[in-house]
This record gives structure tokens, sequence and C-alpha cells, in this order.
């Protein structure tokens, strides 16, 4: 398609990509690294107001991938989107 990682990179800011091990939900890395936003901007989770989950592969149609992230991590006045 001519796409290298160099241009994936330049166009878009993604230089690396993660996979979900078989036995993982799509939340479990979302959690972890909001967990390790939240920890790097020295702030609690129930400080967020929005949760946004951006993935191609959601673990269900409904209810947004961010539900269950906002649930783990402690955020529940957070609004979510997908």
């Amino acid at each position: 398609m001519g796409m290298t990682p160099q241009r994936i990179s330049a166009k878009t800011g993604i230089h690396s990509r993660r996979y979900a091990a078989d036995h993982e939900a799509t939340s479990d890395p979302a959690v972890e690294a909001a967990r390790a936003a939240l920890a790097d901007a020295g702030i609690r989770a129930d400080q967020l107001g929005r949760i946004v989950v951006a993935t191609s592969t959601p673990e269900h149609p409904r209810p947004a991938t961010a539900c269950p992230v906002r649930h783990r991590i402690g955020a529940p006045g957070a609004a979510v989107r997908e």
C-alpha cells in the first residue's frame, strides 16, 4: 500500500502498536494506559471529565469500551466516548 512505518509515524504520530494477549479484553491495556497517564499527570481518576477510547476492536457493540475503563479506574463522573 506504499505506507512505510516512517510515513505512518510522520502522518499520524503513531510510533508503535500494542496487541492484547489472547486472554485480555480491549479495556485491559486501556486501563493500564489510563492508570499510567493519571500517575504521570499527577491527578486522580475522579478528577477526569471525559474518557475517550479509540479502537477498531471494541469489546462489545455497546456499551462503549470506555465504560468499563471508566469503572475500573474509578472515574464515575467522567463522560465516555468511543
